[in-house]
C-alpha cells in the first residue's frame, strides 16, 4: 500500500446556520458536546484514504477477542467485526457501526468579568485506525463588547495527554503534551498516538487529553471587563502509515489555526467560531 499522510482535522467545530451562544450559568459548567466519527473523515479524503481503512479494517478484524475489548470495542462491534472477517457483512456495512468515535467537550470553568477559565477536552471511544501524530489545540478572543478586543494575561495553562495499555484497557499513564506554538491567548499541543513503555510490550495509546487555560484583563476597572470570549478549537489527526510523519500546529497572523506535517503543505484550517457571554 502506498504510504501517504493525510492530515485531517476531524474536531472542526464550526457551526451551520449562526455562532452557539452560551448563557453563563448561576453554577457549574458550562460545557458544548461533539462527536466525530474516524471511518466519516476516511470517507471524505477520498478513495484511496478510504481503500487504506479498508485494509486496516480487515487486519483490525482478526485481532482476539480480548485484544479487541482492551481496545474498546464493544461485544456488539466485535461481532461485526467478525462477520467482516468471515465476509457475511461488507466493509460498508461493518465500517461506520465500529468507527473509532471521538467526543469533544468545550467548557466555561469559571466565567466572570475579570476571569475566564476554559478547558477544551477530547476522548475516543477505541483505537483508532490510522495515526502516527494527533494534535489539538485551543484559540480564545477576549471581547470588551461585540467587537472590541482586550488585553488580557495568561493566569495559568496546561497540556495533558492520558494514555491507555492497550493490552488492558486501562489509564497507564498521563504525560504533558508536547506543546507547540503557545502565547497569552492560543495553545496547542502535539502528541503520538502510540507510545512504547519498557513495562507495557504491547505499547500504549493516546485515549483522551484536554487543554486548559485562564486568562484575565491586563488593566483592571470597568472599560476593561471582559464581556465575550470568542473561543476556536480543533483536532488534528494524522492517517498515516508513516511513523515519522509529524503533526504541527500553528497559528496564523488572522487568528486562525493552521494544521500540516512536516512533508506537506497546509491542509485544512479551521474558521468555525463560539461565541460565550460572561457573567
Amino acid at each position: 500500500m502506498k504510504k501517504q499522510i493525510i492530515c485531517l482535522v476531524l474536531a472542526l467545530l464550526a457551526l451551520r446556520g449562526g455562532l452557539p451562544v452560551f448563557a453563563a450559568p448561576a453554577e457549574g459548567l458550562e460545557r458544548r458536546e461533539e462527536i466525530f466519527l474516524e471511518y466519516e473523515s476516511a470517507a471524505s479524503a477520498g478513495e484511496e484514504s478510504l481503500a487504506a481503512y479498508e485494509e486496516l479494517l480487515k487486519k483490525r478484524a482478526g485481532l482476539p477477542e480480548e485484544t479487541l475489548t482492551a481496545y474498546g470495542y464493544t461485544g456488539e462491534q466485535i461481532a461485526l467485526l467478525r462477520a467482516f472477517q468471515t465476509g457475511e457483512r461488507t466493509f460498508q456495512e461493518v465500517a461506520a457501526a465500529t468507527s473509532a468515535c471521538m467526543t469533544t467537550r468545550l467548557c466555561c470553568l469559571r466565567q466572570t468579568q475579570k476571569y475566564y477559565a476554559l478547558s477544551w477536552g477530547w476522548k475516543w471511544s477505541a483505537v483508532p485506525l490510522f495515526g502516527a501524530g494527533d494534535g489539538a489545540a485551543l484559540l480564545c478572543c477576549p471581547l470588551r463588547d461585540a467587537a472590541r478586543g482586550i488585553g488580557v494575561r495568561l493566569e495559568a495553562y496546561s497540556s495533558n495527554v492520558n494514555y491507555y495499555s492497550k493490552k488492558t484497557g486501562t489509564l497507564a499513564c498521563t504525560w504533558r503534551g508536547d506543546l507547540g506554538e503557545s502565547n497569552v491567548c492560543f495553545l496547542s499541543a502535539a502528541f503520538p498516538c502510540e507510545a512504547e513503555r519498557s513495562l507495557l510490550t504491547d505499547g500504549l495509546w493516546a485515549r483522551s487529553g484536554v487543554l486548559y487555560l485562564a486568562l484575565t484583563p491586563i488593566v483592571p476597572g470597568a472599560e476593561n471587563n471582559i464581556a465575550r470570549m470568542q473561543v476556536r478549537t480543533g483536532y488534528g489527526h494524522t492517517l498515516s502509515s508513516d511513523p515519522g510523519a509529524a503533526l504541527s500546529i500553528r497559528q496564523t497572523p488572522e487568528g486562525e489555526m493552521t494544521f500540516s506535517t512536516a512533508r506537506e503543505a497546509p491542509v485544512a484550517r479551521w474558521m468555525g467560531d463560539h461565541l460565550l457571554i460572561s457573567a
